[in-house]
């Protein structure tokens, strides 16, 4: 069965005419549909918008196993080059474990604005989180239902619909295929951790504005550890956190998150363009 047909999850660039540019980073195992929606608010308001599909991820993701947290920050890497090469102004945006990526390039290469949706750093699992290297001595692959997924779960359900649009959960070879064909390496969920926690072992030494948007009743990102990711950044830098109603998944549907990445940057956009009219002026 094929997964991430749906061009939804495809790359996808919005181009708007104006210098200001915004790299847009999903999360892990998503892809660029994560952001989407607000790549396409950004560009409304005069921001070009890159969404990229990191190595493994999407159409690629029969190849996951292959790659590790370094494939995804050298490809996230030379797409942030690029936009800053093409960009007066640019903005980093990360979701879940894309805000550990983004996290890690504003230090090597500041944008003017960082903005972390969900911001992953650590397993809501204290057990995952304290144990992973040994776990992945003991299980090989971990499957959605090692994740505490439920087959019978109408959340659960609608979750693995977004990527397989026509899956039947009363048909017992898809049940089937979703305990045995969907699990993961383990090797690669030790990569995600070992991202998250560089991420948060380097987050006091961002030195631009970051704004952080967390849901409250997310069970993936947990609020509390998003609180800790903040206390950690303000002792560089300035970070504005709003917590919302809303799971893990906030980012997929238009809502007040918009209006809040909006207010953060609109200062952003006005100054530009204050300063092209003066650059203008005889």
């Amino acid at each position: 069965m094929e997964f991430f047909k749906d061009p939804s999850h495809d790359p996808f660039q919005f181009i708007h005419h104006g210098e200001v540019g915004a790299l847009m980073i999903h999360g892990f195992p998503g892809t660029p549909a994560e952001v989407r929606i607000l790549g396409q608010a950004l560009a409304e308001n005069q921001i070009s918008t890159n969404g990229i599909l990191l190595p493994g991820f999407g159409s690629q993701i029969a190849k996951l196993g292959e790659k590790t947290r370094h494939d995804w920050l050298q490809a996230a890497e030379e797409a942030w080059h690029e936009m800053q090469h093409h960009h007066e102004k640019t903005i980093l945006v990360g979701y879940s474990m894309g805000a550990a990526i983004a996290l890690q390039l504003a230090i090597k290469r500041p944008p003017d604005r960082l903005i972390l949706l969900a911001p992953f750093w650590r397993f809501s699992l204290w057990v995952a989180h304290q144990f992973m290297p040994v776990i992945r001595h003991l299980k090989s692959q971990v499957s959605p239902l090692d994740m505490g997924g439920d087959l019978d779960d109408p959340a659960f359900q609608a979750e693995l619909k977004r990527f397989i649009p026509d899956l039947d959960f009363e048909d017992e070879e898809n049940r089937r295929m979703i305990r045995e064909e969907m699990a993961l390496p383990t090797a690669i969920i030790e990569e995600v951790w070992r991202l998250g926690r560089e991420a948060f072992e380097r987050a006091q030494s961002v030195e631009i504005p970051v704004l952080v948007v967390q849901g409250l009743e997310d069970q993936v990102v947990l609020p509390q550890h998003t609180r800790q990711l903040v206390k950690k950044m303000r002792q560089g830098t300035s970070v504005s956190l709003f917590e919302i109603p809303g799971e893990h998944n906030f980012t997929k549907q238009s809502g007040p998150y918009l209006n809040l990445v909006k207010t953060f940057l609109n200062p952003l956009v006005v100054d530009f363009q204050n300063d092209r009219s003066r650059e203008s002026l005889p």
